[in-house]
């Protein structure tokens, strides 16, 4: 192994001043929360780095649709293009506002370009281990090896591996991997008495390779990715059957094809032919599809050596200050986690608002911290999360990360048309999948179906 530590440039010293060299920040994930951290560290001064155990950025979106991951044959946004763009990049104009994997890696491909990222960008880059080490932190990455033509097949067959490792002492490290990364299916029993098929999400690809005409599927979760698949898989199979779970969310849809229907039960394990609910009646079935969502996971934290920081079932890390900066640990920040998410635009707040943490720009914040509250929100389900969207709007939320840094609030045109699309969208995805955005102005925007 070799042992690195970055040497920091000197920022240009102001007037009066000793020079102070820029901290040293590991940003951990180059997908839209690492791209837009990385950016705005720069651009603070900052000795900033990336890495990332893929080839290149983007994250999820990134990964091919035969690759394993949260990407599947004609998945589409559920976000139009005109507010999923990050301050200072907009989409290609001739696309149309609900867009595929395809544009939107692209736009991150592009994103870094636009701001010359890559050149502080680690590909094929494992995180192993963040150790606090008076003050900073000790970083250990092992990365892929790479070979040239002439080498062995015997050696080639090692390529896929991390083996050279790395450690390093940086400053701060700032999370940016996100939580839809580690599947959250739940815990039935008698599954492996099931003659069907059962997989997440994240598992499914295409129906007419995963399915046949004669299946019947289950689909269980009733929010965006549910009834993006039960769409997908109506034309390939016989019935597809969405369900909710009695204390879970529901978005009601009206405009769904013939064979697919919604239901409310609590299943409570399978038999060989379908799944059993709690109150004993079988629900036929030959497939299964848990759209259950993800969890955070971040194995690289030995939280033994982070005393004060927690993370909780499927959605909490924390306590965090602003659902951002670790309370027991303030070098120590997650963007991307917070269930206040607007897309692009809420992860380039919330990166901006953690590079004025890091810069130093933001006032009186040891004592905001000390002040802050420390007890988790618990959901309807009885689950901690990191945040209250009940009790703080979005907006506010938002506004209140860019108050405290000086910076102009959100444009009321982006909140105007994400409250449009989310009411749409919990009627009829294809009826707010045909419409096309445009804003006009910082209030006004235009929504219409097929050309402008």
């Amino acid at each position: 192994s070799k042992f690195s530590n970055i040497e920091a440039e000197n920022m240009a010293p102001e007037k009066g001043k000793v020079d102070v060299a820029p901290k040293k920040v590991l940003i951990v994930g180059a997908g839209p929360c690492g791209l837009l951290s990385l950016r705005h560290c720069l651009d603070m001064g900052l000795n900033a780095v990336c890495v990332d155990k893929r080839h290149c950025v983007g994250g999820i979106w990134g990964i091919e649709p035969g690759e394993t991951g949260a990407m599947y044959d004609g998945m589409r946004t559920i976000l139009p293009k005109e507010i999923m763009a990050a301050p200072g990049l907009d989409y290609r104009p001739d696309l149309p506002s609900f867009i595929g994997r395809a544009d939107v890696n692209e736009y991150f491909q592009d994103y870094a370009k636009e701001f010359n990222l890559e050149p502080k960008i680690r590909f094929q880059t494992q995180l192993v281990s963040i150790e606090p080490l008076k003050g900073s932190f000790l970083v250990t990455t092992t990365t892929k090896r790479i070979f040239d033509s002439e080498e062995s097949k015997e050696e080639k067959k090692t390529a896929d591996m991390f083996d050279e490792k790395t450690v390093e002492l940086f400053d701060v490290v700032v999370i940016c991997t996100g939580n839809a990364s580690t599947p959250n299916p739940p815990s039935f029993i008698g599954q492996d008495s099931f003659r069907g098929k059962v997989m997440h999400s994240v598992q499914y690809k295409n129906a007419k390779k995963q399915f046949s005409k004669d299946d019947t599927v289950v689909i269980i979760g009733a929010k965006a990715s549910a009834w993006s698949i039960a769409h997908l898989l109506s034309p390939a199979v016989k019935e597809v059957v969405v369900v909710k779970r009695k204390n879970g969310e529901f978005w009601p849809q009206t405009d769904v094809p013939e064979n697919v229907h919604s239901r409310t039960y609590d299943f409570a394990g399978f038999y060989e032919d379908g799944l059993i609910t709690s109150t004993g009646e079988k629900v036929p079935c030959s497939g299964v599809v848990y759209c259950t969502g993800y969890k955070i996971d971040l194995p690289f934290l030995d939280l033994n050596q982070f005393p004060g920081l927690c993370v909780d079932g499927p959605a909490y890390v924390g306590p965090l200050y602003n659902e951002l900066v670790s309370i027991a640990n303030p070098n120590l920040m997650f963007v991307g986690f917070s269930r206040h998410c607007l897309g692009m635009n809420a992860f380039d707040i919330q990166a901006r608002y953690v590079a004025h943490v890091i810069a130093d720009k933001i006032p009186d914040l040891d004592r905001k911290m000390a002040e802050a509250e420390q007890k988790p929100y618990i959901d309807s389900r009885g689950r901690p999360s990191i945040s209250n969207p009940k009790s703080v709007t979005l907006e506010d939320f938002s506004n209140s990360l860019l108050a405290e840094i000086k910076h102009a609030p959100l444009r009321p045109v982006i909140m105007g048309i994400y409250q449009e699309v989310l009411a749409k969208r919990e009627c009829s995805l294809p009826q707010i999948r045909s419409l096309n955005y445009r804003i006009i102005d910082d209030i006004t925007f235009k929504s219409y179906v097929g050309d402008a």
